[in-house]
């Protein structure tokens, strides 16, 4: 494996989680010298890595500025969307095709985001969700949609770890999420689409709360 692309590609992920999450926030801007310092590698590992974040949308190069864009709150409604669109289907494909090894798998993913919500621990919460998602995607036995929805589920981590803060909202996700493993467990293949789909449209909804409650919390401080 080629050094400088093993580099860039760990820079990559560091600087993917820290604008997805906005502990670097929109708006900002960066340079390659200073992103060198900051990780302690050469400009060459750097420039690589911003050019998976450029394709990724999440960063523009402007001359010697590296513009962060982040994930907008539109960003995320209208990922939410594409998701209640194929959400289900992927569910569906790992219902039909997962293996014995991959509902074990799954399933002790599911047992550890259970024993996380009865702790409260919405870092691990949010972690072992994105997990149980990951693997559904692993398991559906197309890299399109495993690919796609990992990605746009990626993306969400600012939203989950929102949503996960609040115990009723993370118990009733993985009550969610009991339900898809059930039937894909059972090799149901319409339950499962079914369920995919109801779990993306009342992630929306969750969302569309959580967009209502900070708008009022910006109002009474106006």
């Amino acid at each position: 494996m080629d050094k400088s692309f093993s580099l860039a590609h760990q820079v990559f992920k560091i600087m993917e989680q820290a604008i997805i999450t906005e502990e670097i926030p929109r708006g900002t801007e960066l340079t390659e010298l200073s992103l060198s310092a900051k990780y302690g590698v050469s400009r060459t590992p750097i420039r690589e890595a911003v050019a998976m974040l450029e394709q990724e949308d999440l960063v523009q190069s402007k001359g010697k500025k590296i513009l962060v864009l982040g994930v907008t709150e539109q960003d995320i409604l209208d990922i939410v969307d594409i998701r209640i669109a194929i959400e289900g289907k992927a569910m569906a494909l790992a219902a039909r095709n997962i293996t014995e090894e991959g509902i074990k798998e799954l399933e002790g993913i599911l047992k550890m985001q259970e024993y996380y919500i009865t702790q409260n621990d919405a870092e691990q919460i949010s972690a072992m969700d994105s997990e149980f998602h990951y693997t559904i995607y692993k398991y559906c036995g197309s890299r399109i949609y495993g690919s796609t929805l990992t990605e746009l589920h990626r993306k969400m981590a600012r939203f989950r770890e929102l949503t996960v803060e609040n115990s009723p909202k993370a118990k009733k996700s993985g009550s969610e999420h009991r339900a898809i493993f059930e039937a894909i467990k059972a090799h149901d293949v319409a339950l499962a689409e079914s369920l995919g789909t109801e779990h993306a449209l009342k992630a929306k909804e969750r969302l569309e709360k959580e967009q209502k409650i900070v708008e009022r919390r910006h109002r009474k401080w106006d």
